[in-house]
């Protein structure tokens, strides 16, 4: 079924102000098992309202592995969390729910993302968001102008990718958020720095492509911040990144 709606809007109805304009139609679609593993994960990675059972969890997966006589440092935890912290929070909570106080908000969002992501969600191809307007590269493909070119900074890194889907996710219905899902360029082999502080990507070359259950190909839309890519003539296959400017909401077309 596709239908069309003017607005997702209402960003405060949205986890991580992630709610904006929807540009053109929106259909319905059902994710895959990992998708839906991979994009929950990243919430609960980034959501305080369940920091307190992350802690309980991280001491739980200490004390076994002192028993066993493993220390497990910074990087060996991240991957504890990765691998076991939502099917552990899942549990916690259905064995402890009664005490889950679901008359507040907090506890209304515990129980929520804990049972995890809804598989049906909302496909669409352009939004308007943070003063950017994003297309999905398939939506800009035969077009002049560049909408799908993303940037977002994390651990003190800037990752460049382009965005190949943009899915509103619920928990079912209770909790929206907003992702997209793109392409990233390896900042290790597909990444150059230069010393006037330019850089360039190559698409030939990317990392977290979704095949494996590890890989994190979404941000949140809220995240993204945008660029375009110009093609450099000395050097085939790399390209100029050139971060956007935010521009006022109003100046935003939805063509």
């Amino acid at each position: 079924m596709r239908l069309k709606r003017s607005d997702i809007l209402d960003r405060s109805g949205y986890l991580f102000d992630s709610g904006g304009r929807v540009i053109g139609m929106e259909k319905d679609v059902r994710l895959d098992p990992k998708s839906l593993e991979q994009a929950h994960r990243y919430i609960l990675l980034h959501s305080d309202a369940i920091n307190e059972f992350r802690d309980d969890f991280l001491r739980e997966k200490r004390r076994e592995n002192r028993f066993r006589g493993v220390r497990g440092d910074t990087r060996t935890e991240h991957e504890w969390i990765i691998n076991d912290f939502s099917e552990w929070l899942k549990n916690k909570v259905t064995r402890h729910v009664h005490d889950i106080d679901t008359t507040t908000e907090q506890g209304k969002l515990r129980k929520a993302l804990a049972g995890g992501l809804y598989e049906h969600a909302k496909e669409v191809k352009g939004i308007v968001i943070n003063g950017y307007k994003f297309l999905t590269v398939d939506r800009e493909r035969n077009r002049t102008t560049q909408n799908s070119g993303v940037m977002v900074e994390a651990d003190g890194q800037t990752y460049y990718g382009k965005v190949t889907n943009i899915y509103e996710l619920s928990y079912y219905g209770f909790y929206r958020v907003v992702v997209f899902r793109c392409d990233w360029v390896d900042i290790n082999k597909g990444l150059k720095h230069y010393e006037n502080g330019g850089i360039c990507v190559n698409f030939s070359k990317l990392m977290h492509r979704g095949r494996n259950l590890h890989d994190d190909p979404f941000i949140f839309a809220s995240q993204a911040k945008q660029v375009f890519y110009i093609e450099d003539e000395m050097q085939k296959g790399w390209l100029h990144a050139i971060e956007s400017k935010p521009r006022d909401m109003y100046d935003l077309g939805d063509e």
